[in-house]
């Protein structure tokens, strides 16, 4: 009978293999480590640790410009709809809104609410003026 066929040849070298190992440690001595079994150096580690902390300063840094740019962005968004809201007002009643609550009074409704990054103003009703609080 062959013992290939069987799977035994396979079996008793592993068998073998795992007796010696356990006999070594049983006995105190330490089995030889194979180069695939060796971890990594602390070395190596510092420098992916190193990579990893000025990678993560790079995003920290892409990410704080970004969070500004859409701050400035909100602030023209609401200037430009305040001053389309203030022209419609303008047209319609022939003269400038004396607040904001003259563009989110029930008849008119130019704006939904009152912005929070500017104040219009309007002396005489003939003199307009926004300003920014951005």
């Amino acid at each position: 009978m062959n013992n290939c066929a069987t799977g035994s040849l396979s079996h008793g070298a592993v068998t073998k293999s795992s007796e010696i190992a356990a006999q070594s440690w049983a006995e105190g001595k330490e089995t030889p480590m194979k180069k695939q079994d060796e971890g990594f150096t602390l070395i190596e580690l510092l420098i992916v640790i190193v990579i990893l902390g000025i990678l993560a300063t790079v995003v920290v840094f892409a990410v704080g410009g970004i969070t500004n740019r859409g701050q400035q962005s909100a602030c023209d968004a609401d200037r430009a709809s305040l001053e389309v809201a203030v022209e419609a007002y303008l047209a319609q009643n022939g003269s400038y809104p004396n607040s904001q609550a003259d563009l989110t009074a029930t008849p008119n409704n130019f704006l939904r609410a009152a912005s929070t990054l500017y104040s219009v103003g309007a002396g005489d009703g003939s003199v307009f003026s926004i300003s920014t609080e951005c």
